[in-house]
């Protein structure tokens, strides 16, 4: 029987919570012991990511999208039978930005899921303001033929009461795609149009809101959210730097002052490191971190790298770098801080190609399993190069 658990933590309802997946159903349960609850009793949901406030979940069926109160109720369809790529909820209001193929909506319970239609176009990505009260909206223009030529990034308020504002055009041939905004600042991935290119990581720019000339930050870096992450005081981006799409080899974490522009590389590039994650005080970044598999394309040595990956913790500016895990049966993943600071989660896989979540004590203790297993039904250890998608299966509410 093939089981499949998407993990999420809510701190906004006080004790936290997890929400799984598990036999075509949606369940939610109070971490670590709570009766678990189906919220979404068919239909084979996925990708369940909560609001800001904890009080809703969205989640995909296919690709169609779903929205349910964490505590369970009325299963409501902003967009009935229309196909989604995208949604993303705002992180200080109830806003749930929706792009289509052709579209990006807002809605929210303040107006019972009715969608509004804020963009037309041939949106690609979106990304709220701190405030939730614009979004960028990348979009790619094409030729008569349908061929897309350039990318676009723009601003448009989510009350849709003013038109958009063009941030920047690409020149032809590349896109932009933006992924966090930080004060003034859009931060974007920018790159060639094409597959091949994009797997292999974009360059990472800013681009200011009131004007000015967009500024190279950083990369190559894979183009992934959960790879990278700002400060909580969104000063700073962590960053998984390094060109090409093989996981085990030339990843390092960056830190890059967004407000200088200055970038200082914090791993050995003897190892390879990813998922930088910031404590809430931004004074410890967390990350996973393996030796060099070098430039190889998978197989026994790849796997092999993989599976010595282990849970870190270091200062800001990469002193005082602590290894807190070392259990040679599992290979760890993706951390998440808890809201205190105190602990941390973090996901492992065992050498059968099964996913679990654990949480660690920062002041002593071994692991504790929390929630499992995962079984992957995705290429397994591998993923892609590497690389897991736990958005998949996982999200953290912020």
């Amino acid at each position: 029987m093939k089981v499949v658990i998407g993990l999420i933590f809510c701190s906004a309802l006080g004790a936290q919570r997890i929400a799984f997946v598990q036999n075509g159903q949606l369940w939610v349960k109070a971490s670590p012991s709570g009766q678990a609850q189906s919220i979404v009793p068919s239909g084979n949901p996925h990708a369940p990511e909560f609001s800001a406030d904890g009080e809703w979940v969205a989640f995909l069926e296919g690709d169609l999208l779903g929205v349910v109160a964490s505590k369970g109720g009325e299963i409501h369809r902003p967009l009935g039978a229309q196909p989604v790529s995208q949604f993303q909820w705002s992180e200080t209001a109830g806003s749930l930005a929706v792009v289509t193929e052709d579209s990006v909506y807002v809605t929210s319970a303040s107006v019972d899921w009715t969608p509004s239609r804020i963009f037309a176009g041939d949106p690609e990505s979106v990304v709220f303001s701190p405030d939730g009260k614009q979004i960028a909206i990348s979009s790619l223009e094409s030729d008569q033929d349908g061929v897309p030529q350039r990318g676009k990034l723009a601003i448009s308020p989510v009350d849709g009461n003013a038109l958009d504002k063009t941030i920047e055009t690409a020149t032809q041939w590349e896109q932009i795609l933006p992924f966090a905004w930080s004060g003034d600042t859009i931060l974007a991935w920018k790159g060639e149009i094409a597959g091949s290119a994009e797997s292999d990581g974009f360059e990472v720019w800013g681009y200011s809101v009131s004007g000015g000339p967009p500024r190279k930050l950083g990369g190559p870096a894979l183009i992934s959210r959960e790879l990278h992450g700002l400060s909580s005081d969104g000063n700073k981006l962590a960053l998984t730097n390094g060109e090409g799409r093989q996981a085990w080899t030339n990843k390092t974490i960056t830190v890059i002052d967004l407000r200088m522009g200055e970038s200082t590389s914090l791993t050995s590039n003897n190892a390879a490191a990813l998922y930088p994650a910031w404590s809430p005080s931004g004074g410890q970044i967390a990350f996973i971190q393996g030796p060099d598999a070098g430039d190889v394309w998978g197989g026994e040595d790849a796997k092999a790298a993989l599976n010595q990956r282990h849970l870190w913790i270091m200062d800001p500016d990469g002193a005082h770098k602590q290894q807190l895990t070392s259990d040679p049966n599992f290979r760890d993943e993706r951390p998440v801080w808890s809201a205190d600071g105190k602990s941390l989660f973090f996901l492992r896989l065992d050498r059968h190609d099964q996913g679990s979540l654990w949480t660690i004590d920062l002041s002593g203790g071994e692991p504790r399993l929390l929630a499992g297993p995962v079984v992957l039904d995705h290429d397994g250890w591998f993923g892609y190069y590497g690389r897991v998608n736990w958005s998949d299966w996982v999200a953290i509410s912020r």
